[in-house]
């Protein structure tokens, strides 16, 4: 009887140290690997726009309108600073959300030499001094999906959705004529912007990096038409584990056409360079 119960009492006991081996083998493999990425990535910073080339025309439905070139027609700026915010949510290895918004507002002041009109019921004509302001205001966001990642490079390709934001608005003091007097009109134009691209980055040491990234998008459905370009290339320095600098180069272009006021067709052909900084704070 003694060796039978000394018999269960080891039996009992080789369970139970083969469930607690089991439970603890079963622990560490479910333990979830450490992630090598950051999960969190928000880039505050500001540049210098220069070189900005824009035409604007206001066509009414008598297809009455001036197509005025905002340096040549208006004195306006080609070169301005500007602000821009990006915020990168990396779900997982190979999957991300980016949004970025950044606002650019340019300003002119002329006696102008040729007479302008602004859709089929404003004529501004030579004489008047023109205030002009054009305000571009971009919200963007992209998904991303990694076809290659490592520790030192990584190929991203997806798509998304620019909104664009168009605001001109002119107002004439004196102008000559009969119609001497105040004269402000203001058109504004906004709309949805399909887009697909690609992004890569490279580390060329432990602290510096370089990253290019280009979007691309073209449509045109029934009275809107829009097309429009963003390439851009830069390096990155990082001061700490969770803190980089980055600064880089900008090319960027948008063509938008669409209806306003229900009878009128509003068109601004617009491209600029842009050399921007910022700081990323990432986790």
């Amino acid at each position: 009887m003694q060796k039978i119960q000394l018999f269960d009492m080891r039996l009992t006991g080789m369970v139970v140290a083969l469930g607690l081996m089991f439970t603890a083998s079963s622990a560490r493999a479910e333990k979830p690997p450490a992630r090598d990425y950051d999960r969190f990535d928000i880039r505050v910073g500001g540049g210098w726009i220069f070189g900005a080339d824009t035409t604007a025309s206001l066509v009414g439905p008598r297809g009455l309108g001036t197509v005025i070139d905002y340096k040549n027609t208006l004195d306006g700026d080609t070169t301005h600073s500007t602000y821009r915010f990006d915020g990168t949510w990396r779900m997982s290895k190979k999957h991300s959300l980016t949004y970025s918004w950044y606002d650019l507002n340019r300003t002119g002041e002329r006696v102008i030499d040729k007479q302008i009109q602004f859709g089929d019921d404003q004529t501004y004509d030579i004489g008047a001094k023109v205030n002009s302001q054009l305000d571009i205001k971009l919200h963007r966001l992209l998904y991303r999906y990694s076809l290659y990642r490592n520790e030192d490079m990584s190929f991203d390709f997806g798509g998304g959705l620019y909104y664009g934001k168009i605001n001109m608005t002119l107002t004439a003091e004196g102008y000559a004529g009969p119609n001497s007097g105040l004269a402000v009109r203001s058109v504004s134009l906004g709309a949805p912007l399909p887009t697909a691209g690609v992004n890569a980055e490279c580390k060329l040491t432990q602290r510096i990096g370089t990253f290019f990234s280009a979007d691309w998008f073209y449509f045109k459905v029934n009275d809107w038409e829009g097309a429009q370009s963003d390439i851009m290339i830069g390096l990155t320095y990082k001061l700490a584990k969770n803190w980089s600098l980055g600064a880089g180069y900008d090319r960027f272009t948008l063509n938008l056409q669409g209806p306003v006021n229900h009878d009128s067709t509003f068109r601004v052909d617009n491209s600029w360079n842009s050399l921007f900084s910022y700081l990323s704070f990432h986790w």
